[in-house]
């Protein structure tokens, strides 16, 4: 061991693929808390914040890491054989048992992290299984797949699992991806970790009231992905308006929701389900009259819609969560959300007192939204306040994960 990694040791924090908002957030977050976290422990962890060289990245998305000491460095994925492998891995001394055919290693054109002592994998997204040279865990946001087959092509299991099978860890934030682990990956319960849940809560209180004029609109914050449940949730939005005689615009936020919009001129030859999204829209003027589309807003211009929203509006088949639905309860914005594991244990952990709705029948979710529209402020009564949900904080919450993944890390 070198001399810095006997003063220091130095760990790399990696997001695989070239995300934006909340996998990017958790991520960051997750660097955030290991810097401080140890900081507070005595040990002052020397953190690298690796992500993939993308135009779609700029210093400011960064900037909070810079500020804790987080150095960053962009990186591509190189792809090798086994046997190349191996003869990489005789020259670190670091070996592990080989059983695929392709390997996965970051490259930065210097050292390949291999100037890092311990690396954490904070998503699985692999198209071929990470090259273990070095000990590595992986954070696993969701195993969206298993319930939404469609959402990957067919040759995501060796990239994915193999990935996980080989850390010596696999850690998620919500019991129900620990039991996908187990069951689904088929890891060893003894190799998987329940890391704290969390939210980001720095500058949500930057310009805030004690009171907020709600607007005369809803939000539904959602992304590109199909497991979004778009489609189903505009035959409800239909419904509303159309029998349920409800009154509310629907605004829409989020990565790449602006795709849906049918005067959008992005994407010409757009996935399936976008552009039944679009057809629909298209073919149902009085309905697309009633919703606004923000697209990705910058947080500030977020949090400005979120706190003036009557209620959120969150629908999917499965994933790990939302933390939009922390962010709206902070700005006493009362929470409707599809019913399924992950939800309920972020309602129950935060104590949102969510809504729950099927995500599978749109009638259900038309009476739910008129439901709320009449209701809201009896619901907004129902919120945390907003000392209790600081406590979630990812500073609050960094000694315990220190804890955790201290174990680990060595």
């Amino acid at each position: 061991m070198s001399q810095r990694a006997a003063a220091c040791k130095r760990v790399v924090v990696f997001l695989p693929q070239a995300y934006r908002g909340g996998t990017l957030d958790m991520v960051k977050l997750l660097a955030k808390m290991l810097k401080f976290g140890s900081q507070l422990a005595g040990r002052n962890l020397d953190i690298v914040f690796a992500y993939p060289d993308s135009p779609i990245y700029s210093p400011k998305d960064f900037a909070d890491l810079y500020q804790l000491g987080i150095k960053t460095r962009p990186f591509y994925w190189r792809f090798v054989t086994r046997a190349q492998l191996a003869d990489v891995q005789k020259m670190t001394g670091y070996s592990t048992p080989l059983k695929g055919d392709r390997y996965s290693i970051p490259t930065d054109d210097a050292n390949n992290f291999l100037d890092c002592d311990f690396w954490f994998v904070a998503s699985d997204r692999f198209d071929e299984p990470l090259a273990p040279l070095r000990p590595y865990c992986v954070f696993a946001h969701d195993y969206l797949q298993r319930y939404f087959p469609q959402s990957l092509g067919d040759y995501y299991e060796n990239g994915f699992i193999q990935t996980a099978r080989n850390s010596i860890a696999v850690l998620a934030n919500t019991p129900h991806t620990i039991e996908d682990i187990v069951q689904y990956v088929g890891i060893d319960r003894r190799k998987t970790i329940l890391v704290p849940h969390l939210a980001e809560l720095e500058g949500a209180r930057d310009d805030m009231s004690s009171f907020v004029e709600k607007g005369n609109y809803f939000i539904w914050t959602t992304n590109a992905g199909g497991h979004k449940n778009q489609l189903l949730t505009l035959h409800a939005l239909a419904r509303y308006y159309e029998i349920n005689r409800g009154t509310l615009d629907c605004h829409i936020t989020g990565v790449e929701s602006s795709l849906f919009n049918p005067k959008s001129t992005q994407d010409s030859e757009p996935r399936p389900h976008i552009r039944a999204v679009r057809d629909y829209l298209s073919e149902r003027p009085q309905l697309a009259e009633r919703i606004v589309f923000h697209g990705d807003l910058p947080y500030q211009q977020y949090l400005n819609v979120i706190s003036h929203a009557r209620f959120l509006l969150h629908n999917v088949v499965m994933d790990n969560g939302t933390l939009c639905a922390v962010e709206a309860a902070y700005h006493r914005t009362p929470v409707l959300s599809s019913n399924y594991p992950p939800m309920r244990y972020i309602s129950q952990r935060y104590g949102l007192n969510a809504t729950f709705f099927d995500p599978n029948d749109p009638a259900e979710l038309s009476e739910k939204l008129a439901w709320m529209e009449a209701n809201w402020r009896a619901q907004q009564e129902l919120l945390p306040d907003v000392e209790h949900l600081e406590k979630f904080s990812w500073k609050a919450l960094a000694p315990e994960f220190w804890r955790q993944i201290s174990t680990i890390i060595g």
